[in-house]
């Protein structure tokens, strides 16, 4: 049996990233740090987007946007992951389907329920209608102002995670959308685009709205590329675990 744990391509954070500003005694005795999650899709986007380019660019810095029912985000350079928005669990960064993503831990001291911030928050939280982005999307059509909110919510969140990241790297040469949402969504996309031209980050309408499957989206004098890459997170399973097989092939 060979296990890939969704933490692992995230060891490569610097110590400064993944510090939660906690006494040393709980990072050293509990291991509280951020450890990050979708290690695979991320992975792939890692692998894929070189491929995608043809001719990358040296160090090349890219922002993989894995969105769905769980969303997080990765912020990676040659290859590597330096930074990442879940933590310990699944539950910090941008809000999610029903995850509350990033909130104040004295709020949670206050309500003390669990099951409520992972099962009843994030887009179901905020729209009282449901966690799925279509159904919250269809709702905002028709005039509810909550489910209005709620995706109002989640695109900021994503695109001011996206403006961190392009500060941590020191600018952006790809945004990759990836999961769910991030694949099949035209309006998230569009959104969390919108704002990001100062950085010459341009999306093409019409690519955008045609887009099916894999390739980009962005304009032609776009200064980023924007690709959409469906995630084979199964992929990075089998890559690993024939690694696997292969040291012990030559080991023995």
């Amino acid at each position: 049996m060979v296990a890939v744990f969704e933490t692992w391509f995230h060891q490569t954070m610097p110590d400064y990233a993944s510090e939660f500003g906690v006494p040393r005694e709980w990072v050293e005795k509990h291991h509280i740090r951020r450890y990050g999650f979708h290690g695979a899709s991320h992975r792939y986007i890692s692998e894929r987007v070189p491929q995608l380019l043809g001719d990358p660019p040296a160090d090349l810095r890219i922002i993989s946007c894995h969105l769905g029912g769980s969303s997080s985000l990765c912020a990676i350079c040659n290859g590597q992951s330096i930074d990442t928005t879940m933590g310990v669990s699944p539950q910090y960064g941008p809000i999610q389907s029903s995850r509350s993503g990033d909130l104040d831990p004295f709020a949670v001291l206050y309500l003390m329920d669990r099951r409520q911030l992972i099962e009843e928050s994030g887009l179901r939280g905020i729209s009282g209608v449901s966690g799925d982005l279509r159904d919250v999307e269809a709702a905002a059509t028709e005039g509810n102002d909550d489910a209005r909110l709620a995706m109002d919510t989640f695109f900021y969140q994503v695109k001011k995670h996206i403006g961190a990241y392009i500060a941590a790297l020191g600018g952006v040469d790809v945004i990759a959308f990836t999961g769910g949402i991030g694949e099949k969504s035209t309006t998230a996309r569009a959104a969390i685009c919108d704002g990001l031209e100062w950085q010459g980050i341009l999306l093409d309408p019409e690519r955008n709205e045609s887009h099916t499957g894999e390739g980009e989206i962005s304009a032609a004098d776009s200064r980023a590329k924007i690709f959409v890459v469906p995630a084979d997170e199964e992929i990075i399973v089998a890559r690993e675990t024939a690694n696997v097989i292969a040291q012990r092939r030559n080991n023995a």
